[in-house]
């Protein structure tokens, strides 16, 4: 590996609990090397064939070897059934890959419980948040998450994604239409009250959907989010600003890191979020006696 081809900071000064970074939609070799010299907290392989970002399960078992340890794989489902569950099995069973599973479409907690024990791994669960349309107040979106969530109290990290049609509302009833993220626009941060979500989901929470290096810092600054996501905010660009979907850009992820750590930075000197972290999922508590809204 050849680092200094990338413009990428090996080693960016981190805060004592820094924000943990995603970058996710990797396809190719160079793209996990970016990912690996600028070293990311985890690395996101879509494995849903209508994505243009898509890799087949055996593209991102070779992927995934050009990561470094300290990287932590993520494999992206959408609606996964039991012969490519099986496939992930097959293939990265007998290694040492600690991969994670992301849920991102219409899995029940049932679905996501059975294929996070066949595999055993731990998940996240996606939940996607509506951008378009006026929303209803941030209490009741609140309200609509916290009720989304409550049944995947197993997920290690609830990850909120933008989406373009029905979405988490209290008129919707969870995902819908064909739309799974990927969407290259944010919602409206606004919509959701971060304290009470924060105070009572049993997980941790990751902030996605249209993430950049311009807009990252106000993001985390609203969420207090444990980790961040990001896909096409750090793709490539033709010259007539159209999206490479699944390219990457060093100099993106290196601006989008740098960001992230500016506002870890600034962060350090306000207040600590005592719940930014939460997992109480792993706390041994029976679901009973998890937080409600």
């Amino acid at each position: 590996m050849n680092a200094d081809l990338l413009p990428i900071q090996r080693k960016a000064q981190r805060p004592e609990q820094p924000t943990q970074i995603k970058i996710c939609g990797l396809t190719r070799e160079s793209d996990v090397q970016a990912a690996s010299v600028a070293e990311v907290d985890f690395a996101g392989f879509i494995l849903y064939a209508r994505s243009p970002r898509h890799v087949s399960i055996e593209r991102a078992r070779m992927l995934v070897e050009g990561l470094s340890a300290s990287v932590t794989p993520v494999l992206v489902l959408v609606d996964a059934d039991d012969t490519d569950v099986r496939a992930i099995r097959d293939h990265f069973s007998g290694t040492d890959v600690r991969y994670l599973i992301q849920f991102h479409g219409r899995e029940t907690p049932e679905r996501c419980a059975a294929v996070s024990q066949e595999l055993n791994r731990p998940y996240w669960r996606a939940a996607p948040v509506a951008i378009g349309p006026a929303q209803a107040d941030a209490a009741a979106t609140t309200q609509a998450l916290l009720d989304y969530a409550r049944p995947y109290a197993e997920a290690q990290a609830l990850l909120l994604d933008s989406q373009v049609v029905q979405a988490i509302g209290p008129n919707s009833h969870g995902v819908g239409g064909s739309g799974f993220g990927g969407t290259g626009h944010s919602f409206d941060w606004n919509l959701i009250q971060w304290s009470r979500l924060t105070q009572n989901a049993a997980f941790h929470l990751v902030l996605s959907g249209g993430l950049n290096a311009a807009n990252v810092a106000e993001g985390m600054a609203k969420a207090r989010p444990w980790a961040v996501d990001v896909n096409s905010g750090v793709e490539m660009r033709l010259p007539s600003g159209e999206l490479q979907k699944g390219l990457k850009d060093p100099h993106a992820i290196s601006a989008f890191i740098a960001a992230v750590r500016a506002a870890d930075a600034q962060a350090a000197h306000l207040p600590a979020n005592p719940h930014a972290s939460l997992d109480l999922s792993r706390s041994g508590l029976p679901a009973s006696q998890l937080p409600t809204a």
